[in-house]
């Protein structure tokens, strides 16, 4: 395995630490913030720290195939046909928790846009580095 593999597992097990605290204090992360998605139990309450970790270890394992390039592509599969075919992903249905999805209008879109362009220029510098 190379360095730049090695990081990226690294940042993915991070962040699975991190989002549930973010989960359980916003509703979402900076991504669902953009696309004004909120995650909410079926009672309409806020996610628990242990329904948050839950999640997010199912998310990494689940559905990023814990950063291991070529299962990564097979579980985001599976979990998109699912998604489709269900209406929810494994890991929100068996956890309780519904998705909200709000208007995305013009700021929104700004905001992608400008996300977007940076998240390029950074991969581009990254990239002759």
């Amino acid at each position: 395995f190379n360095s730049s593999f090695a990081t990226t597992v690294l940042v993915l097990l991070v962040w699975a630490a991190v989002e549930p605290f973010v989960l359980v204090h916003f509703e979402n992360t900076p991504g669902k913030a953009l696309l004004n998605t909120h995650l909410r139990t079926h009672e309409g309450r806020s996610l628990t720290l242990e329904q948050a970790v839950h999640r997010s270890l199912r998310v990494w394992f689940f559905g990023l195939g814990g950063g291991l390039p070529l299962i990564s592509l097979f579980t985001m599969a599976v979990a998109r046909t699912k998604l489709l075919r269900e209406g929810a992903t494994s890991w929100d249905r068996e956890g309780g928790i519904v998705v909200a999805h709000g208007e995305i209008g013009p700021g929104r879109v700004a905001g992608i846009a400008v996300f977007l362009v940076f998240y390029f220029l950074v991969s581009i510098v990254g990239a002759l580095l």
